[in-house]
């Protein structure tokens, strides 16, 4: 590669001249038609803006000599609330390449040079992002390990419970976000922050008022629902949760609250997948969060499909033992939407 620094580099596979650039809004259409190649999905225009929109998702792609989009590499900006300090991070995301130039798995391949493009301009001690971290396949990241770029921080845990009608305590009231008109920014901040107390010594990333709208309201092709559990005495909010209900299954995504409030989080989930007509709630998490769960009598799943794994980027910036030392609070909204 030449350039590495730049904004635009070029790189050579062969006789083959390749181009590397930030994804800019113009490049909708190109990012959208990858996306619908390499995972088989067709989405619409709006998710793009959703993402990729101003002040949102950043992103580089590689360009042919026909000036066709063939890999692509993406964040997030997530703030993480870090051992009583506010990091900025990216989630990396949208990692693409062409199925015609997957098999270069060179050091110098496709996703060795966008992803190293991404990392030398975005992320370090001294760049707009201090640490990457992301969801790949088992396949991505035996890769990304390989080539020195992530470190492996772990698997990703399915949890499972059976579905079932459950009444919650007298004093404990459930309403959809949607159905009620007392919840709003303040009860929000109310149930963000008893979390960010009750998980200091977790590596969380921030679910305020406006991450939760974006995350979970605005996403154009996906459909949520998200619930608010309050003292029904008093009307304060205890905790804010988030489902997926489709098709037959049921999935707990997000909890926001304190760890007092999880068992009747999971009670509640459990409702309301019977409700839905499912035979089981699941929940993804690190290892971490699997463990407040453990006393709610979640089966952990052993047979996990490709997927279920989460590495951190720039390495040279955290050494094993603190990534392995590290507790990590992800579920399943932080990794099903990229």
């Amino acid at each position: 590669m030449t350039g590495a620094d730049a904004a635009v580099a070029e790189c050579r596979f062969g006789a083959q001249r390749f181009i590397i650039r930030d994804i800019v809004p113009g490049d909708a259409e190109a990012v959208i038609a990858l996306f619908n190649v390499v995972f088989e999905q067709r989405i619409p225009r709006a998710w793009f803006e959703w993402k990729y929109g101003p002040g949102k998702g950043v992103a580089v792609g590689m360009w042919d000599e026909d000036g066709r989009l063939v890999a692509h590499y993406a964040g997030i900006p997530r703030l993480l609330a870090w051992q009583d300090r506010t990091v900025h991070g990216l989630q990396i995301g949208d990692v693409m390449v062409t199925p015609e130039l997957r098999g270069i798995m060179t050091r110098k391949g496709p996703f060795q040079q966008v992803c190293s493009h991404f990392f030398a301009r975005r992320v370090g001690p001294n760049l707009s992002y201090r640490i990457a971290f992301g969801f790949p396949n088992q396949r991505a990241l035996r890769l990304g390990t390989t080539l020195g770029l992530y470190r492996d921080a772990g698997i990703i845990k399915l949890l499972r419970w059976p579905a079932r009608r459950v009444s919650l305590p007298f004093w404990l009231s459930r309403s959809t976000l949607g159905e009620s008109e007392t919840i709003g920014d303040r009860q929000m901040r109310t149930v963000w922050a008893s979390m960010q107390r009750d998980f200091r010594d977790f590596v969380l990333g921030i679910r305020d008022a406006d991450y939760l709208r974006w995350r979970f309201i605005a996403r154009p092709d996906r459909q949520y629902k998200l619930f608010v559990l309050r003292n029904r005495l008093t009307g304060t909010a205890l905790a804010i949760f988030v489902m997926r209900l489709a098709g037959e299954s049921a999935e707990l995504l997000d909890v926001i609250g304190p760890r007092s409030a999880f068992p009747a989080v999971v009670g509640a989930a459990r409702d309301e997948a019977a409700r839905f007509g499912a035979n089981s709630l699941t929940a993804w998490a690190s290892p971490a969060a699997a463990a407040i769960f453990g006393n709610s009598g979640a089966e952990e799943i052993e047979e996990l499909p490709s997927g279920a794994f989460m590495a951190v980027a720039r390495p040279e910036d955290y050494s094993a033992a603190e990534i392995a030392a590290t507790r990590w609070w992800w579920m399943g909204g932080d990794t099903d939407f990229l």
